[in-house]
């Protein structure tokens, strides 16, 4: 055998296995951007649900602050301001032994 038809058979293999692995490839990148959308699907709906949960959850309480509000606005407004001064003590107080 000649070293011309050895180094074109090498160059053959060498063909063939690139295209096989170039083959093998595409098909391991198509999986995995198959599982990635189905994983993707999966969260998107997960979030959905959770988001509808937490909107059904708070939907009572935005009620009932907001009726809360409307009958008694002075009282509302009094216990927001001791909120706030509540925050505010406890940041100043914080800020004041993180030192």
């Amino acid at each position: 055998m000649s070293i011309e038809k050895t180094i074109d058979q090498t160059v053959d293999k060498v063909q063939d296995t690139s295209e096989q692995a170039a083959k093998t490839a595409s098909r391991l990148f198509d999986d995995a951007k198959a599982s990635t959308q189905k994983i993707l699907g999966k969260a998107e709906d997960m979030a959905k649900s959770a988001g509808k949960s937490l909107n059904d959850q708070l939907t009572p309480a935005y009620d009932q602050a907001r009726t809360y509000v409307s009958e008694k606005p002075v009282q509302s407004v009094a216990m927001a301001a001791a909120a706030g001064a509540a925050l505010a003590a406890a940041f100043t107080l914080a800020r004041k032994y993180s030192r």
